[in-house]
């Protein structure tokens, strides 16, 4: 479904979301889903916008994850695209699909799509977790970097995460941003006030 962007889809899937960038004449994918049922959704759902699977050019991966990473194989046979990560997680993301990692990405890299997408290394959720902050939309794709849980913003839970304090202490990187939405991987996204929520939880956490 189209976020408040018409350009930015969110795609639910089974207990996670993918994303859809569809700025330009070519489409960037984010995350995959946990399974070849997830993929087959995306799959609906890029056809359902017109387009064609092989118009996806990019599959930016958040983490290595299992739930974010398990259509990769099919999803990668249907459209064709590269794939890129993180350097942090990209051999674990290879181990587990047993696809290659084709771009690897760096804190601060600025992507084409939609204006300029900057990649925002996080990591303690994984290594290699990163952020999409898309710079003239105002907007997040937070993935796994945060949470809503119970209908409020979290930090990734403890249990799920390599070294829990790192990912909450790497949140305010984020403030340094200028962003009004937070598209994240589990729970509703925020579509207005997303900076100053965040503001709020840190400061409530004490980080």
């Amino acid at each position: 479904m189209p976020t408040a962007f018409e350009d930015i889809h969110t795609i639910p899937l089974t207990n996670v979301k993918a994303f859809i960038l569809a700025c330009g004449e070519s489409l960037a994918l984010v995350d995959t889903g946990r399974s070849e049922e997830d993929a087959k959704k995306i799959l609906e759902y890029i056809r359902s916008l017109n387009r064609s699977p092989r118009d996806v050019e990019i599959c930016l991966i958040t983490h290595r994850h299992r739930d974010h990473i398990g259509g990769l194989s099919k999803l990668k046979k249907e459209c064709g695209f590269k794939v890129a990560s993180h350097r942090g997680d990209a051999s674990d993301i290879e181990e587990i699909t047993g696809i290659s990692v084709d771009v690897l990405l760096d804190d601060g890299q600025i992507l084409q799509y939609c204006g300029g997408t900057k990649v925002v290394h996080v990591p303690g959720h994984t290594s290699g977790n990163i952020c999409l902050f898309l710079m003239t939309k105002g907007a997040i794709i937070a993935g796994d970097t945060l949470f809503i849980l119970n209908g409020e913003l979290s930090p990734p839970p403890d249990r799920y995460c390599e070294d829990p304090e790192m990912a909450k202490r790497g949140l305010r990187r984020l403030l340094k941003l200028d962003f009004d939405a937070l598209l994240v991987s589990h729970g509703d996204d925020i579509l207005e006030n997303g900076r100053a929520e965040l503001k709020r939880l840190l400061d409530e956490l004490g980080y």
